[in-house]
């Protein structure tokens, strides 16, 4: 490498002096020492002023050996004092030791020259300029000083430092409490149920912070709980509206998937118990219909008992009128577990309560007073007011309690028959045998027998007096029949051929009669009211007597059939194999056919078959409406039963093929359930 002339580095002036020539004039402004250079900023990048990179004066590459020559570090130290002359003398040592030609050579080449310049140019102005020195006391303040520049650049440079790492990160923990705590709060909205609010507060964070992770679940779980919201509610509308299943439904798939939303499981609860009471109504009005009175009533017990409030009206109505039909029924009925006297009262009651042919009711429990008052007689040992209280009922009614009472005062005739004859009143005792061998029994054979084997007593002439009953209720028959009595008139007319029915023409049900015509309605006597189901009952026997048709079901299915059997029982046959309910059978007068109702064509319809069962008929037909509760005409002619085809229930009658069919009831009220008197 090669110098330039010192004419290239210095100029002449007029007075002889030297001076720099500019650098880079004429030479295309390249710098004097490439090396010394700065280096290119990377990739064009232009750095500010008080960002660009410096190097050392003198400093090579790395790699030279002579960077670690103690005489290399003297000079470097020079350097830094501006001792230049020092620097050139230490450059020109080290510069003998390295061979001409290496890299190592050049680089101490070009900072010897450089050196030698700047000595230069120190020696020429060092005689012109004047170097200021500190004064002793610039110098003190100087040292005094530097503490505070030192704590001054010390609080910059943590500035500096707090203001582009401390602060942000500060401001961005302050963020996320914030946003935490707007969460929190829309969570406990969400708890609450205030689904709007919550969704604007977690809309509002992430609209600071889309990534905030609690405020995306929190959203989430706020639209899923506003769907279940919304399921929950047509739920309970759809459950309002009567559609327990549907209902059930929703819930249920609310149920799975959160199953502590709101009350979801009282609900699910709730309308299980529904269902279940849906079918015990369903199965209740099944037996009301079918004038299963206790089966009825125990149903309905079933569903007033978790859910009064389930079809109110009806379930109302027709247990209170369950209520007194099943009493009647129990009164003519064997006394069995659970279904004896006392619960007939019950019934009684319940129905006389609720307004439900009050009369019939308070009939019904008079009887029942004589028969329970009778019973304490009994127990008290006072066996002959027991007799003159249930001989009444007996000759009221011998098929009381299913000829129960015929029982026990058949065992209290022989009772008080054997004590006369104990006590020897022989006459008295066969009196009290034939009262208990003339009451409809199964086997009157044992007061038979003592009646044979007990002998007529001798009179004498002074009779020791007898205890005799209160009251006589039944005579001795005579050997001889004393003459016929000339029939007295009775002022009530003859209803043979009339029709009984139900109505509420005076605001409650009643019993009224009326001719086949609709002519000439009034309420019934009381031999009629309080016999009105046992003559319908009647119906079910054929004329003789030897069968009875009744309605039951098959097992293991749910529908009721006709079925036929022997007055004993045995020999039963299925007459209406039909895959729907069958009810209300009743036998014509002639014997010849059985007519009936039944849906087997969806609506509740009647019909009519042999006695024998064979070829079914349908006489009525309907789109909507139903017909039930079908009666014989004396003459097996005519049919009469009631129908709501003008929306309420109306008496009809019509020709045993279905010919002629009329209204004969045509009033603003209900009738119903006819029965044609015979």
């Amino acid at each position: 490498m090669t110098f330039p002339a010192r004419d290239a580095l210095f100029d002449s002036t007029p007075g002889g002096e030297l001076r720099p020539a500019p650098r880079g004039a004429g030479d295309g402004g390249e710098p004097l020492f490439p090396a010394l250079a700065p280096p290119a900023p990377p990739n064009g990048v232009e750095y500010p002023v008080a960002a660009q990179p410096t190097r050392a004066v003198g400093v090579a590459p790395a790699g030279m050996a002579f960077l670690h020559d103690p005489r290399f570090r003297a000079a470097q130290q020079a350097m830094q004092f501006g001792a230049w002359p020092q620097v050139v003398e230490k450059l020109r040592g080290l510069r003998a030791d390295v061979p001409a030609g290496c890299p190592e050579g050049e680089m101490l080449d070009a900072l010897l020259g450089e050196a030698t310049l700047k000595a230069g140019l120190m020696l020429q102005w060092t005689g012109k300029i004047k170097g200021r020195r500190l004064t002793v006391g610039q110098a003190w303040l100087l040292r005094r000083s530097l503490p505070f520049f030192l704590v001054l650049a010390l609080f910059l440079s943590g500035a500096i430092f707090y203001q582009n790492l401390i602060a942000p990160s500060r401001q961005v923990v302050a963020m996320a409490r914030a946003n935490q705590s707007l969460v929190d709060e829309a969570t406990g909205l969400l708890q609450a149920g205030n689904y709007e609010e919550a969704r604007a507060i977690y809309a509002g964070v992430l609209a600071r912070d889309p990534g905030f992770l609690p405020a995306r679940q929190g959203m989430e779980e706020a639209r899923r709980q506003m769907n279940m919201a919304v399921t929950y509610d047509i739920a309970r509308q759809v459950a309002d509206a009567g559609n327990v299943p549907r209902a059930l439904r929703l819930l249920t798939a609310i149920q799975r998937a959160s199953p502590a939303f709101r009350d979801v499981d009282a609900q699910v609860v709730r309308l299980q118990g529904l269902m279940q009471v849906g079918r015990l109504f369903a199965a209740a009005e099944k037996s009301f219909a079918q004038h299963r009175w206790l089966e009825a009533v125990r149903g309905y017990e079933q569903v007033a008992a978790p859910a009064a409030d389930y079809q109110p009206e009806t379930l109302a109505l027709h247990l209170n009128e369950a209520y007194l039909y099943a009493g009647q029924e129990l009164l003519t009925r064997a006394p069995a577990e659970g279904a004896g006297p006392p619960e007939a009262r019950a019934y009684l009651r319940k129905a006389q309560s609720a307004g439900v042919q009050p009369e019939v009711a308070a009939a019904a429990l008079d009887r029942l007073d004589s028969y329970f008052k009778g019973e304490r007689a009994v127990k008290n040992g006072d066996l002959l007011d027991a007799v003159n209280l249930w001989r009444g009922l007996y000759d009221e009614n011998p098929a009381f309690l299913g000829g129960a009472l015929a029982e026990q005062l058949y065992r209290l005739y022989l009772t008080l028959g054997d004590t006369a004859a104990a006590g020897g009143s022989p006459d008295y005792a066969r009196e009290l045998y034939q009262l208990a061998a003339g009451l409809s029994v199964a086997d009157p054979g044992e007061a038979q027998a003592r009646l044979a084997g007990t002998p007529a007593a001798t009179p004498t002439p002074e009779p020791t007096p007898i205890p005799q009953p209160a009251v006589y209720v039944a005579p001795v028959e005579p050997a001889v029949p004393p003459p016929t009595p000339e029939p007295t008139p009775t002022p009530a007319p003859s209803f043979q051929g009339w029709i009984a029915f139900r109505t509420n023409r005076n605001g409650a049900e009643e019993i009224f009669v009326m001719q086949p015509d609709g002519s000439n309605a009034q309420p019934a006597p009381e031999t009629i009211r309080s016999r009105f189901n046992l003559l319908y009952e009647k119906e079910q026997w054929s004329p003789d007597g030897s069968r009875h048709i009744f309605v039951q079901s098959i097992e293991g299915r749910s529908d009721a059939n006709i079925f036929m059997a022997a007055a004993d029982g045995q020999g039963l046959i299925s007459l209406t194999p039909f895959n729907e309910d069958e009810y209300d059978p009743v036998w014509s007068p002639d014997g010849q056919t059985i007519a009936f109702v039944s849906n087997h064509t969806y609506n509740d319809e009647i019909w009519v078959m042999a006695a024998g069962g064979g070829d079914p008929r349908q006489l009525t037909w309907n789109e909507w409406e139903w017909d039930k509760h079908p009666a014989w005409s004396p003459d097996s002619r005519q049919l009469a039963f009631y129908s709501n085809r003008g929306g309420r229930r109306q008496v009809w009658v019509m020709g045993s093929d279905g010919s002629g069919q009329r209204n004969i009831s045509n009033n603003p009220y209900e009738d119903w359930d006819p029965v044609w008197l015979k």
